[in-house]
């Protein structure tokens, strides 16, 4: 069985700012390429179809961008599949909770 798209994209994202984060604060301006940025982006755009903030990116347009920029976009990134992850375990817990209720005896 493979890694849920979701999770290998929340972990990308999570490592790659990780490891791009010291870098980008000491030389914010530094040129990179953004290939890799918007190969990360549409793979999130598969693995997170209804989500709108991921869908409406258009990734970074031009072939090249800085440090600072790159990390501004992985971070808008992480901030939306964080959020997708916060509300699948809150309607989970709802859920379970839900359920819960219905099997008291206490109802």
């Amino acid at each position: 069985m493979g890694t849920d798209p979701r999770v290998e994209v929340r972990h990308t994202v999570d490592r790659a700012i990780e490891n791009l984060k010291v870098l980008a604060e000491k030389k914010p301006d530094t040129s990179v390429g953004s290939e890799r940025f918007n190969k990360l982006l549409q793979q999130a755009k598969i693995a997170f179809p209804d989500v709108p903030s991921i869908q409406n990116d258009s990734g970074i347009t031009s072939s090249t961008t800085t440090m600072g920029e790159l990390i501004l976009a992985l971070s808008m990134l992480q901030g939306a599949v964080l959020a997708w992850f916060s509300e699948r375990t809150r309607r989970s817990v709802e859920a379970h909770n839900r359920s819960l209720r219905e099997r008291s005896p206490y109802r």
